[in-house]
């Protein structure tokens, strides 16, 4: 017998006799911590999966010579990540897209990617990428720095996030943003 058959076949067999795991917790349930001690069987930390719409208001110091408001509507799709921790904090991969501006009959496009935390399923922290193409033309620059605080309410089949997020300029008054939604 070549070794790689008998590899594929003690693999099979192991897989075979290996206890299968039950269905974990959900993101607002609790593990018992019997459960999570146990290591017979690893297989990763658990993660969930989270998208919905956003809208929100965004305050931005614009050139007057380009005829924008500092006030601005903001509206689009987020999805994120939350790795769960085992414990009270929790690893968070946030995305969205937004178009903002609509209020003055613009669509700017801008999106963010952060890396952050979750404390007790509530509170989340994160810093990330800013991409605002608007900035591109009025400043030549469209990739910046954000960073997010906020909370997410449980709503039974859906969360609903509430968040401020500050997107410091060169010189310039930040960005700043306060947004919600729904995510399931």
């Amino acid at each position: 017998m070549s070794l790689a058959l008998f590899a594929t076949v003690a693999l099979s067999s192991a897989l075979a006799a290996a206890p299968t795991p039950g269905p974990g917790p959900t993101r607002y349930e609790s593990a018992p911590l019997e459960a999570s001690r146990d290591n017979t069987h690893r297989s990763g930390p658990d993660i969930h999966l989270f998208h919905g719409a956003r809208v929100g208001y965004v305050y931005s110091m614009e050139d007057p010579s380009l005829g924008l408001s500092s006030h601005n509507l903001a509206m689009g799709y987020e999805w994120y990540q939350v790795v769960d921790g085992g414990s009270n904090i929790d690893f968070l991969f946030v995305q969205n897209i937004l178009a903002i501006g609509m209020n003055q009959g613009l669509i700017i496009p801008a999106g963010n990617a952060l890396l952050g935390v979750e404390i007790n399923e509530r509170l989340q922290l994160g810093v990330g990428p800013n991409l605002n193409l608007g900035e591109l033309v009025t400043d030549g620059q469209a990739i910046g720095m954000v960073a997010a605080a906020g909370v997410v309410l449980d709503s039974g089949d859906f969360n609903i996030p509430v968040h401020v997020s500050v997107i410091p300029r060169d010189g310039e008054v930040p960005r700043v943003a306060l947004t919600t939604g729904i995510n399931w």
